[in-house]
């Protein structure tokens, strides 16, 4: 699709903030091509691509959804660290994170068999009115989707916890770490820094983004284990385990 670029792109403040991050996206492809990081970016992507094509059975037919949305995450995760958005990767990273939990909770619910699973309904109620909004919160509580993972699997629980804990320290809630990487304190005042690209703050970021997408592709092949294997989802995983290489 061939779209005539207004005249005056570029020169208002929105439009010049949305060129700067799309050059700092290309520039990163750019400076991280070839890299362990670029790979990783790329192979995470077109596991989950292929993660939504493998054959769902009856009782999960709202997991497709939850593996749907966090692919959009991590899409998303990824295109806001490149740009040098640090904050905001970290708040829509953490929605990665936590759809992925929320499947293998829907999907691990001991009346999973019935024909109105608990936990499905619930959050299929959601909204409907304040006692079933309510009932979701208290079914969907952090605590019991970490629990979850917990009970099933110790070392990715671990895993998840930390980015998890990260996510939350480095943007997703309006923590300290978070404002002070993105802030220019001087005498008189406070510049903030909508993106910073290039810096340590910045390759942590984009790692984490990756690390993320990662981990919850292993949470998924809790769900899906016997068809994540079939389709070699599960040993591409482990091959892009890159754990102690940097940016």
């Amino acid at each position: 699709m061939n779209i005539e670029i207004p005249e005056s792109w570029g020169k208002d403040p929105v439009s010049n903030f949305i060129q700067s991050a799309y050059q700092n996206n290309i520039a990163t492809f750019t400076n991280f091509k070839g890299s362990p990081i670029c790979k990783a970016i790329y192979e995470t992507d077109s596991l989950f691509r292929l993660a939504t094509n493998i054959e769902y059975r009856q009782h999960e037919r709202l997991l497709p959804n939850f593996i749907g949305r966090c692919h959009s995450a991590y899409l998303g995760g990824v295109k806001l660290s490149t740009s040098g958005q640090i904050v905001e990767t970290y708040m829509v990273i953490r929605g990665c994170l936590e759809n992925a939990l929320y499947a293998l909770y829907i999907n691990d619910d001991p009346t999973v068999d019935e024909e109105f699973p608990e936990r499905s309904v619930a959050w299929l109620n959601r909204g409907k009115d304040e006692e079933s909004t309510k009932k979701c919160r208290q079914i969907f509580t952090y605590g019991a989707v970490r629990d979850n993972l917990i009970k099933q699997d110790k070392t990715l629980s671990q895993e998840a916890s930390l980015l998890y804990k990260r996510t939350i320290d480095y943007g997703a809630h309006p923590n300290f770490c978070g404002h002070i990487t993105t802030s220019d304190v001087k005498t008189g005042g406070i510049t903030i820094q909508f993106l910073i690209p290039g810096t340590d703050v910045f390759k942590l970021c984009v790692q984490t983004a990756v690390e993320v997408g990662i981990c919850s592709l292993r949470i998924f092949n809790r769900v899906f284990l016997d068809r994540f294997r079939s389709v070699g989802i599960t040993a591409r995983i482990d091959k892009i385990n890159w754990k102690g290489q940097q940016v």
